[in-house]
């Protein structure tokens, strides 16, 4: 066989999983997080980390061009933004950068030389090096190639600063299996289930029994089978059936009107999300060349995009509801974002196609 062969099993395999991961918890708001998330069973540093790679997941998805994550922040907004008072957050980041997870660098004031922020780089597990923002994809642990991971759901981040350490660590290691198995609901032994917690049996039993009284999990000890639902709503999750109709909806009520996108600005917004520069015919639509591809079903010669009518269509028929429609859903497909989420990714590459 040739290598040419592997290399097509290869890019086979790589596109079935981003449809899988693609289709994960889909219609909500959710990030990556490091598998090393649960060394630390929950404690301070657990929320940190994830504070972090949140923070990073955004940096990622509003910054297309390929660099070092590079998070600016004070230790206050991090106790801020996890509900930990600043004692704790200082001990917490000294044992994630002694850990390898982190790599904190100070900045100071030239004049009074007291440090004023810091910037923190998240490092890879294998290589030690900071990790890279994914050009405008979805994902940091996949694109930069950190397996396993765990999809956290922002929806369920409130809950989780409420919780004891112990809840955490039991509903983070539920979370990483359903990741692992890119599913709801899966069938694991409870016992196997608390190995993955690194938790002692009492310690689980607590942790497990607030999860249910949260209603952030559902578990069935005959049939043991492990389901996780919709923190909004504590129950399983149904979002993705309503996920069209957000999609298709064309005059939200928030910070800006997409009908007041110009044809220049769409161009620059979509040239920038697929890094691909396209050619205008005289009918308005973009020609589908050999070098254009389909972001959906890969095919050559078979996309093209019309910035003035803010449209957009595949004639390949492999992309299904996603062969046609507007710009903004075009946006918020490639992402794999919520429609809001979308709309700011617009609006950052309008304001940052005006700076340059």
């Amino acid at each position: 066989m040739t290598d040419s062969f592997f290399d097509d099993l290869k890019q086979m395999r790589a596109e079935g999983e981003k449809k899988l991961v693609d289709a994960f918890w889909k219609g909500h708001s959710r990030f990556q997080v490091s598998h090393r998330v649960l060394s630390f069973k929950g404690r301070a540093e657990s929320l940190i980390l994830i504070y972090l790679f949140q923070l990073a997941n955004s940096y990622s998805n509003v910054h297309i061009r390929v660099a070092v994550i590079e998070l600016k922040v004070k230790a206050e907004k991090i106790a801020q933004m996890t509900g930990l008072s600043p004692q704790a957050v200082y001990p917490a980041l000294a044992t994630l950068q002694a850990a390898g997870c982190i790599r904190i660098v100070p900045r100071t004031d030239p004049i009074t030389k007291l440090t004023i922020t810091s910037i923190y780089l998240l490092l890879h597990p294998t290589t030690g090096e900071p990790m890279y923002s994914t050009g405008g994809e979805y994902g940091i642990c996949a694109s930069n190639w950190e397996r396993p991971y765990l999809t956290l759901l922002k929806d369920s981040l409130p809950t989780l600063v409420q919780m004891t350490p112990a809840g955490r660590a039991v509903y983070l290691s539920a979370m990483a299996e359903a990741s692992v198995r890119v599913r709801t609901s899966l069938a694991i032994r409870k016992q196997d289930w608390q190995k993955e917690s690194l938790l002692a049996r009492n310690a689980f039993g607590r942790g497990f029994l607030e999860c249910l009284k949260k209603k952030l999990l559902t578990y069935s000890c005959k049939k043991q089978v492990l389901t996780l639902n919709d923190p909004a709503t504590g129950k399983v999750s149904e979002r993705w059936k309503y996920e069209h109709q957000r999609v298709a909806h064309d005059n939200p009520q928030w910070k800006f009107d997409l009908n007041k996108v110009s044809g220049e600005e769409w161009r620059a917004t979509i040239e920038r999300l697929l890094k691909h520069q396209f050619f205008v015919g005289q009918n308005g639509w973009t020609h589908a060349t050999r070098e254009v591809f389909c972001p959906f079903c890969k095919e050559p010669r078979s996309f093209s995009v019309n910035f003035g009518t803010a449209q957009y269509r595949c004639h390949a028929g492999k992309c299904g509801d996603a062969a046609t429609g507007r710009l903004g859903q075009l946006v918020q497909r490639v992402l794999a974002t919520t429609w809001r989420d979308a709309k700011t990714f617009i609006q950052e590459q309008m304001t940052t196609g005006k700076a340059a």
